[in-house]
């Protein structure tokens, strides 16, 4: 469990609520994705760029075998560089998005197009697989949750074992989360035999837009077009944070992988949707996150994230000024949630002190909402535990087995000093 030390509620100066400041033992797991993080600390990083042969053939090793009790090695003997490159692995599929555009494809020759189109197909069928690969290790309990971004539909679904996140109603069931959904979605789904619920929608107290309602009402709508009057509140939750969806059970989940499975191959779609996981799959690759490292220099009355360090490491004579280092990621596809634990352990040890902020991908800041909740009638809760080849260690899998600290918010900025981290959270 994460121990809360304390909380400080900030305002914007308008009366509105800005964010809050939560203090905590370990970083807490931060379902939502992550376009970019910064760290910044005033110890040099400059470690972090020797791109050390050794330690990225370690870090790879440790990566493929890590949460496996027979490895070689294990975390108190990894260095500081190795633990590093491990931090930065992770699997996704495909390798990049399909850099030609089908307005641009239509223009081209005969060969070139039938070419791009039996490299397309090819595509396709490798999605699939992978997709079916991935799927099925959840189901086997060798993969606690992967995550699949549709982006040009603007969707992200995260599917999760049963227990990951507290969630699920019993052990042998697991759950998956669509971030954001609009009616059509939700009728699309109900025509498919998806069963989901609305928790958040119906949480304040609205009228529960369930798939069969949805349907109903544009059933009657067609039927009189002049007589039905949609409801207002019903049509705001559109695209908004509360219209997550939330498929729970092991019929309603196979019936969502069966309806994406051949969704995300269809001819709508310009490309095949991103997996992400933190373990292998067919197809999958290892995609290594770029860390750019940097210097500057600030005036020491502009910043004072870092006031104990300015005394212990500025001379005296440069007190008027403060060095900070930093750290950033900014890649492609957006960052997993494991990903951003393990980079935050990895600085916990190697710097003294140090300060990360975090860009949420929008369509994922919803996914930390306490929903969902696996019945505690029996006394226990269903918990997902790594196998002896599973892919994420034995503390992750606690992180991702405790229900949501976060309480439907998401990391915005974190300060780590002394291993005790003070996280600044937001919607």
């Amino acid at each position: 469990m994460h121990d809360t030390i304390g909380i400080i509620t900030q305002t914007n100066g308008k009366g509105g609520k800005e964010g809050s400041q939560t203090a905590y033992q370990t970083l807490p797991w931060d379902w939502s994705l992550k376009r970019s993080i910064r760290f910044s600390s005033p110890q040099s990083f400059d470690w972090c760029s020797s791109h050390l042969a050794e330690a990225e053939c370690m870090g790879l090793a440790m990566f493929a075998g890590m949460g496996s009790d027979n490895a070689n090695r294990n975390s108190q003997e990894e260095s500081n560089e190795e633990k590093l490159n491990r931090a930065l692995l992770s699997w996704s599929h495909p390798e990049a998005t399909c850099p030609l555009p089908p307005a641009f494809v239509a223009t081209m020759p005969v060969e070139a197009r039938k070419a791009i189109h039996t490299h397309l197909q090819v595509r396709r069928q490798e999605w699939q697989e992978a997709f079916a690969s991935l799927y099925f290790m959840l189901r086997t309990n060798r993969c606690p949750s992967f995550y699949f971004k549709l982006n040009s539909q603007r969707m992200v679904v995260l599917f999760s074992g049963p227990g990951v996140a507290g969630r699920g109603s019993s052990e042998t069931q697991g759950h998956a989360v669509i971030a954001r959904s609009t009616r059509g979605l939700q009728h699309f789904l109900s025509e498919n035999g998806v069963k989901f619920i609305m928790p958040l929608w119906s949480s304040k107290g609205n009228q529960e837009a369930s798939g069969e309602e949805a349907k109903m009402l544009d059933d009657l709508e067609r039927l009189n077009p002049n007589r039905v009057k949609r409801v207002k509140e019903t049509e705001v939750v559109d695209g908004e944070p509360d219209s997550l969806l939330f498929i729970d059970g092991a019929e309603p989940v196979h019936a969502l992988f069966n309806l994406l499975f051949n969704y995300g191959v269809s001819e709508q779609m310009d490309d095949v949707p991103l997996l992400l996981a933190p373990g292998p799959f067919k197809h999958a690759r290892v995609s290594s996150i770029k860390l750019s490292c940097s210097k500057t220099m600030q005036a020491a009355a502009d910043s004072e994230e870092f006031s104990e360090a300015k005394a212990s490491i500025a001379p005296a004579k440069d007190k008027r000024f403060v060095t900070s280092y930093k750290a950033e990621c900014r890649p492609t596809n957006p960052i997993p949630p494991w990903v951003v634990w393990r980079l935050a352990e990895v600085f916990a040890k190697s710097q003294r002190e140090y300060n990360a902020t975090f860009e949420t991908d929008p369509l994922s800041n919803r996914l930390n909402a306490h929903f969902g909740m696996a019945d505690l009638s029996n006394g226990k809760r269903p918990r997902w535990e790594t196998r002896p080849a599973s892919s994420v260690s034995s503390v992750e899998a606690k992180q991702m087995a405790e229900p949501p600290v976060l309480k439907g918010l998401c990391l915005y900025k974190t300060v780590c000093k002394r291993g005790k981290y003070v996280a600044k959270l937001s919607l």
